[in-house]
Order: C-alpha cells, then structure tokens, then sequence
C-alpha cells in the first residue's frame, strides 16, 4: 500500500487534520475523507519514522510526534479560520495533547479508538505476528486489516523489533498524561470506541466520562483496525451530523 500524506488544498477557510495511530499510516481514514464537504481542504499526515524501516521506526520517538502535530496545528490555524481533527488511536492522544498546550487552536475533535486504558488480547499478538511473519491470510478480514494498518516494511529477523520498546513505553506515559488532564478538554470532543478493540480496553470508557463535555458513541462490530462496513456507514453518517452541528450552533 501507499503509505503516503494526502493533502487536498482548497480555498475554504475550514481545515481537517487527520493523525493516524502508532505503526499507522494516513490509508486508514481512506474511507472517511468523503464524510466531509469536498471545498474543504483535507491534510491526512504520516508521522515521522512510519511508511518507511522497522529501523527508521525505532530511531523516531514520542516527542518529534509531539513536535509534528504542534506545528502542523500552528501552521494550519494560520492559512485557515476552522480546524477540525480526526484521529485515530495514538493519534487520539497526540491531538489532546496539542490541544491541552494551546486550547484556542483546535476548533472540534473526532476521535477513534482513544487508548487511555490498554490491553492486548492474544488475537492481537496472533495478527501481528502473521503481519510479520507475512503468513496473512488474505480471506481473514482481521488479518488483512491488521496488515493494512501497519505502515511499516515488516522483517522476520525479529530482534530488530526490540527497537520498538521505547516507543511504546512512551506511548504509555503519554496515555497516562492524557487520562490523568482529560477534564481540561473543554473543545467539542466525539469519541467513537469498537466494541471489539483487541488493543484498547473498554475501561478507557470510564476515563472518558469523566468529563461529561466528551460524547461517546460506540462501533458495536469493529475492532481496532477492522472496521465493519456497517460502522463505517454509521461514522460517515455521524461525522456529517457532527460537523452540521457545530456549525449551526456558532462553535466554529
């Protein structure tokens, strides 16, 4: 697959910035781009150290992420009067993260799969290893999806992958910061969880409602990286709403 940013720049003074997950790439808001008007401009980016080695992954790390959605928000905020965020996973905390620094840049966010509180179920670790291994099964939609996901060139020499570990422990403290200030967001926030997230716990729910500003709404048939084609009608659906109603009540 092609792993690379796609940027649609428009005259609108209204922007969407797409942030996928750890390990992702910016293919999986592919099927989203449309829910939003087609005179707005669209900047779906790939992180620092994805799209590309397992070893040019371990050499980025948590705080360039940081520092890449920091800027790209800043640099967004000055060519355009409304920014809207999609995120996915990781990318979730990332533009949480950004908007807790200066709150007055992000306009609205629509968040998915937000991983405040992780588990790691074995069909987890099972796909991923299939990912690696590159024994997917092309009819398994999980496996498929999970392969899809990963915008990292994968390698059966497994002891590379131990470059990964700091990534990760990083993914978790900022996990954690972000659970310990969730009620310091106060911007119009939708959060939609998969009932069968194989990575995120449901327990993020209760972290969520802690700050009753956040609306929650549920994928009852999809997982972290296979959404149903059900669900993602529903999230096109309710994206369009979602933006509809922003507007109409004057919070952009």
């Amino acid at each position: 697959m092609d792993h690379k940013e796609y940027i649609r720049k428009t005259e609108s003074k209204t922007a969407v910035l797409m942030i996928h997950g750890i390990l992702g790439t910016p293919r999986h808001f592919d099927c989203l781009i449309s829910a939003f008007p087609q005179e707005w401009s669209i900047y779906n980016i790939l992180l620092d150290g994805h799209g590309g080695t397992v070893e040019e992954f371990s050499n980025t790390s948590m705080k360039k992420w940081e520092r890449q959605v920091d800027e790209q928000i800043c640099e967004l905020c000055k060519l355009y009067d409304d920014l809207i965020i999609l995120a996915h996973s990781m990318g979730t905390l990332l533009s949480m993260s950004s908007y807790l620094k200066k709150p007055k840049k992000i306009k609205a966010m629509i968040l998915l799969d937000v991983p405040l509180k992780m588990h790691i179920m074995p069909k987890a670790v099972l796909n991923s290893m299939k990912v690696i291994l590159d024994i997917v099964d092309p009819d398994n939609f999980e496996e498929t999806s999970t392969k899809n996901a990963c915008s990292i060139s994968t390698t059966k020499m497994v002891w590379k992958y131990l470059g990964w570990i700091p990534r990760y422990l990083e993914l978790f403290e900022l996990s954690d910061r972000i659970g310990r200030n969730i009620y310091k967001i106060t911007v119009p926030c939708f959060v939609f969880q998969s009932r069968y997230d194989e990575l995120v716990s449901l327990g993020s729910l209760s972290c969520l409602k802690r700050n009753p500003a956040i609306k929650i709404k549920m994928l009852w048939n999809s997982g972290h990286f296979a959404y149903k084609e059900q669900d993602i009608k529903i999230l096109r659906k309710e994206i369009k709403t979602i933006y509809k109603s922003v507007f109409r009540e004057g919070k952009l």
